[in-house]
């Protein structure tokens, strides 16, 4: 598409810089006004020409990169626990409120371990020197 534009340019200088004949390619025409439409349509015809044949033909270019698809491998996820009730009691004045929260926060603990472990899982099957969050 660079090398229209000049070729656009020259061709016009070339059709106006003629001297004017008798004839115009034999066709018999002998008034101006018939050789200059018939010049400015062949320039015109010419420049069209050379514009369709620039957009023909496209600059190559490289093609696209086919999409890496990854199938993870299903990992296995903790099933979501079921914690004890804190109705009812003082937490931390009594020894039964106070054992029961740590057992909450044990419950709690482990569950978080397992979804830790279940990303880790994940992350294990992504493509070398790719992090967590950047393929999105």
């Amino acid at each position: 598409m660079r090398h229209v534009a000049p070729c656009c340019l020259l061709l016009i200088a070339l059709f106006r810089g003629r001297p004017p004949r008798t004839s115009c390619a034999g066709s018999g025409c002998r008034l101006p006004q018939a050789r200059l439409r018939l010049r400015s349509r062949c320039a015109a015809s010419i420049i069209l020409m050379l514009l369709l044949c620039a957009c023909a033909h496209p600059a190559t270019e490289q093609p696209a990169p086919e999409p890496v698809i990854i199938r993870p491998a299903r990992c296995g996820r903790p099933a979501t626990p079921e914690l004890p009730r804190l109705s009812g009691l003082r937490l931390l004045e009594s020894a039964q409120g106070y054992a029961l929260l740590k057992r909450r926060d044990r419950i709690v603990r482990d569950y978080i371990a397992g979804l830790e472990d279940a990303l880790d899982c994940y992350e294990a099957q992504l493509p070398p020197g790719q992090t967590r969050g950047e393929g999105e």
